[in-house]
């Protein structure tokens, strides 16, 4: 079976209504491959998911960037994965590392969300990296299997799950892992599990002005989740750039 691109867009917390629009109107008019060639997903604030949901192009998925670990009750400003399935939001991003690092979420917490959210129906996008200081004292590995392991830990069946491999250290800093970076974890999370971990493994960094190239080869088989703050037309235009330079 060939195996499919997987191309998407992290808006974080950016956008405006209109911008939001503007940004989705772009997008329904891209000329890119068939939905059997490449899986595209953009991940919109929250209070964009209806607009963007029921405005853009069906061969597009829209993911959710987190939601709760356990059913909706006394939990303000949370939004339960029964929420975004009532939605008709498909997917949903969990352990991104801001959250990690800045909400102190924890790998098993993160796992415990994972399973949650599968449960209910959610796609997930788990999110694995490590910090420019556990990469230059030499503990990447064990920091991502570690991560890696407390999702395992709580899921048996991994055919809705894609794990994205972000180096935090890349993040916002102009600084973008190498290939061979990418291709070393990457190689490291396919022998963490008895089952050899049969998922698909992205490397997400940002874009910022230009991506690697990363060839559909050996384990990185979905290469490279592009991640903005797609509020601007320059930026969504970059990210259109994406699409085409890697499709």
């Amino acid at each position: 079976m060939a195996r499919k691109f997987f191309i998407g867009g992290n808006w974080k917390c950016n956008g405006t209504l209109e911008e939001v629009k503007k940004i989705v109107s772009m997008l329904n008019e891209a000329e890119i491959p068939s939905e059997n060639v490449v899986e595209v997903v953009v991940s919109p604030p929250f209070v964009f998911l209806p607009l963007v949901e029921s405005s853009l192009r069906p061969d597009f998925q829209v993911a959710a960037q987190n939601c709760w670990v356990r059913k909706g009750g006394a939990f303000t400003g949370e939004i339960s994965a029964e929420m975004l399935v009532n939605l008709g939001i498909p997917c949903v991003i969990l352990g991104h590392s801001e959250r990690r690092s800045l909400l102190n979420e924890s790998n098993e917490f993160v796992g415990d969300k994972v399973a949650h959210a599968l449960s209910v129906g959610l796609k997930v996008i788990a999110c694995i990296g490590e910090t420019l200081q556990q990469r230059e004292s030499g503990s990447t590995m064990a920091v991502v299997a570690a991560q890696t392991k407390a999702i395992a830990d709580k899921v048996s069946n991994w055919a809705n799950v894609v794990l994205a491999y972000e180096p935090v250290w890349a993040i916002g800093t102009g600084k973008v892992a190498t290939p061979g970076q990418a291709q070393e974890v990457s190689l490291k999370l396919t022998q963490l599990s008895s089952q050899d971990l049969i998922t698909r493994i992205l490397h997400w960094h940002a874009c910022y002005t230009r991506a690697p190239v990363f060839k559909l080869d050996s384990v990185i088989d979905n290469f490279c989740l592009c991640e903005n703050a797609i509020s601007t037309t320059i930026s969504c235009q970059l990210y259109l750039y994406h699409l085409i330079l890697f499709s």
